[in-house]
């Protein structure tokens, strides 16, 4: 759109720290495979670092998948984190935030905690690799 149709870009998502994703798996099997989840989360991390430092790899990939244009697709690479980061505080502040906005409008029937699902900073210590800052 953005090379296509004359518009007025109001806001992009430059400089912002948004959440993104996060991989979530059952409580008993991240405490029970600490090193499988370390593991997992290294290769992880080599995908990001890879799609950082190649970006038109990872355009081409949209391209196909997404069926993009390729021009899109390139701005889309080109704009986007692909490393993991650490849970912080901040993070889960601004989880707690979303929770309760989708609570307070209905999209969600309970209020949520977002700190009954977060893990004991031992278990942290044991999965997430040393290069995830």
């Amino acid at each position: 759109m953005e090379n296509t149709t004359p518009i007025r870009n109001l806001r992009n998502a430059a400089r912002i720290n948004t959440l993104g994703g996060f991989y979530i798996g059952r409580r008993a099997f991240v405490t029970q495979n600490p090193q499988l989840v370390r593991v997992f989360l290294e290769e992880a991390q080599k995908v990001g670092e890879a799609a950082e430092k190649n970006p038109s790899d990872y355009a081409k990939i949209l391209v196909d998948e997404l069926k993009l244009d390729p021009s899109v697709a390139q701005k889309v690479a080109s704009r986007r984190t692909y490393k993991l980061r650490r849970l912080t505080p901040a993070i889960i502040a601004e989880q707690q935030g979303v929770a309760d906005f989708y609570f307070a409008e209905k999209i969600i029937s309970r209020k949520i905690d977002i700190k009954e699902g977060i893990l004991a900073p031992l278990v942290y210590q044991a999965i997430i690799p040393d290069n995830i800052k």
